[in-house]
């Protein structure tokens, strides 16, 4: 059985948890091998646009959805 993820810290996330994912080469080389018909610079780029680009909007769900409990943990 798989447990429901809210991605809240305090909840199931702790502050040492990671905002925005890195990407490693593998991720892009796997990526482009599996997604792109001509490898080329161009399609290199564009792959790690998208990639980037999916990684900040995961960063921005999370960071939206945990502020006032940054805010909270921030107060002195």
């Amino acid at each position: 059985m798989l447990m429901n993820r809210e991605y809240k810290l305090g909840r199931d996330l702790i502050e040492k948890d990671s905002l925005l994912d890195g990407f490693t080469f593998e991720d892009v080389i796997e990526a482009v091998r599996c997604n792109e018909p001509n490898v080329n610079e161009s399609t290199v780029r564009k792959t790690v646009l998208e990639m980037l680009l999916h990684n900040l909007q995961n960063f921005n769900e999370l960071f939206e959805s945990n502020m006032q409990e940054i805010i909270r943990r921030a107060m002195p």
